[in-house]
C-alpha cells in the first residue's frame, strides 16, 4: 500500500459515518477482542500493542484507557490526524505513525501484541507485510489476524452482492471503481480474498509456531448465544476434518491468532 498525502473521498466518506459513532458504541466489541488476546498473552501495564490500519481510532483509544502502550500504523494522514484528536479528547497517549506496514522499519522484537482486522486484504505486497509483522512480535507474542475469504457467499468489502468474493480481480476492481469513483483503488480496494489454508501456509513459514483458526477459538460450551445448531456445527467441526474444512471454505471470514 502507498501512502497518500492528498485528501480521499473514500476517507472522507468513511469518517462521515463511522467516525460520528462514540467510543461507547464500541465498548462490547472492544471487550471480546481484549478476552480472545488475553487467552493466549497476558495484558496488563507495559503491554506493547500495534494496531495496523487504525480506522477511527476506537481501539486505540480503549486499549489506553486500559493502561496499555498503543502504536497505530496508517497509510492515511486524515486517520492519523482524526485519531490524534480523538486520543486528546479522550486523554490518552498513542504513538500514531504514518505508512506501510510492507516498508515501515519496526523495531525487532517491539510488541508483544499486533491486531490486523479488516487491513491485509488492501496490502498489495501481504506476504511481506505478514514478515514485518513477525519480526516486530516478541517470542511468544500474538496476532490477531482478521480478512476476507474468498468463498464466503457474503463479503463484508461489497455486502450488496452475493459472491462477491469469488469474482475475479479485474471484475471486482471495475465494479468498485464503477460504483465509487477511483480512489477506492488507492485506499478501501481488497486485493487480495484469502482462504484459511493460504493464511495459515504463509503465518507457519513467516516464523509463527501455532497457528489457531475459528473451529479452535470458538467454545461451543461458551457461545454468548447459544442456539442447538450452533453447538451442534462447533462441535462437528472440531470432530470432523472434513466438516471443519468444508465451513471454513465459506465462513464469512478469514479470522485466525497466531503466537509466535
Amino acid at each position: 500500500m502507498q501512502v497518500h498525502q492528498a485528501s480521499l473521498s473514500t476517507v472522507l466518506r468513511y469518517l462521515e459515518t463511522e467516525g460520528q459513532r462514540p467510543l461507547e458504541v464500541h465498548e462490547r466489541d472492544f471487550r471480546k477482542l481484549l478476552r480472545l488476546v488475553s487467552r493466549f498473552h497476558p495484558l496488563g501495564a507495559g503491554t506493547r500493542l500495534l494496531e495496523v490500519g487504525i480506522g477511527t481510532g476506537w481501539f486505540l483509544v480503549l486499549c489506553a484507557r486500559n493502561g496499555l502502550e498503543c502504536v497505530g500504523l496508517d497509510i492515511s494522514p486524515e486517520l492519523i490526524d482524526f485519531v490524534g484528536k480523538r486520543a486528546a479528547q479522550s486523554s490518552v497517549r498513542l504513538d500514531l505513525r504514518l505508512g506501510n506496514i510492507e516498508e515501515t522499519a519496526l523495531d525487532r522484537g517491539a510488541f508483544d501484541v499486533v491486531v490486523a482486522e479488516s487491513v491485509f486484504e488492501h496490502v498489495e505486497d501481504w506476504r511481506r507485510g505478514l514478515a514485518n509483522v513477525a519480526a516486530s512480535l516478541r517470542p511468544g507474542g500474538v496476532l490477531i489476524f482478521c480478512s476476507t475469504n474468498r468463498f464466503s457467499p457474503w463479503s463484508g468489502e461489497f455486502p450488496q452482492l452475493p459472491l462477491y468474493g469469488w469474482l475475479p480481480n479485474r471484475i471486482r476492481y471495475w465494479l468498485r471503481r464503477t460504483l465509487e469513483g477511483p480512489d477506492v483503488m488507492r485506499l478501501g480496494i481488497d486485493f487480495h480474498q484469502f482462504t484459511y489454508g493460504t493464511v495459515r501456509q504463509a503465518l507457519q513459514e513467516t516464523g509463527f509456531s501455532r497457528v489457531y483458526d475459528i473451529a479452535d477459538l470458538l467454545d461451543p460450551e461458551r457461545l454468548n448465544q447459544p442456539t442447538w445448531w450452533k453447538v451442534a456445527l462447533l462441535r462437528a467441526m472440531r470432530r470432523s476434518p472434513i466438516v471443519k474444512r468444508i465451513m471454513l471454505t465459506f465462513w464469512p471470514a478469514t479470522e485466525l491468532v497466531a503466537v509466535k
